[in-house]
């Protein structure tokens, strides 16, 4: 997917929850949320067991560059080129309770848009397009 591609597709990512599917017989459903200042991902990997996923947690920033996360606890500055982001975790779909990505109290004050989301198809791109992806985002002010 072209730079001018993934700004457009994260552009439309302002709806709290959405969900694009191709088809299938689960529905993994990866939340964001916030417990005092810390930012939370959890994930309910539905019904369908062995399923190889590409996990996605991504931030947009106030001073426009976009942070990618990378198990166990690292955030990349991406700068403003999308084309340079890569899978937080690739591997098999699974419950995942709620887990701590981020202190909010130690990052710069601003509004920032989190992105945490699972596509099917693990090869390391973000895929949009004829695979099943489901993500959700949280608007945050610091």
């Amino acid at each position: 997917m072209n730079t001018i591609m993934k700004k457009l597709f994260f552009a439309s990512l302002a709806v709290s929850f959405t969900v694009m599917a191709a088809s299938s017989s689960y529905t993994p459903t990866p939340m964001l949320g916030l417990n005092g200042n810390s930012l939370t991902v959890k994930l309910a990997s539905g019904t369908s067991p062995q399923v190889s996923a590409d996990w996605w947690l991504l931030a947009s920033t106030p001073w426009g560059h976009w942070y990618y996360y990378v198990y166990p606890n690292h955030w990349i500055d991406a700068g403003t080129d999308l084309s340079r982001i890569a899978p937080a975790y690739q591997g098999y779909l699974f419950a995942l309770p709620p887990f701590e990505v981020v202190n909010l109290s130690n990052i710069p004050s601003g509004t920032y848009t989190f992105y945490f989301g699972i596509d099917t198809n693990m090869n390391g791109i973000l895929d949009t397009k004829g695979q099943y992806l489901v993500y959700h985002s949280l608007l945050v002010q610091v």
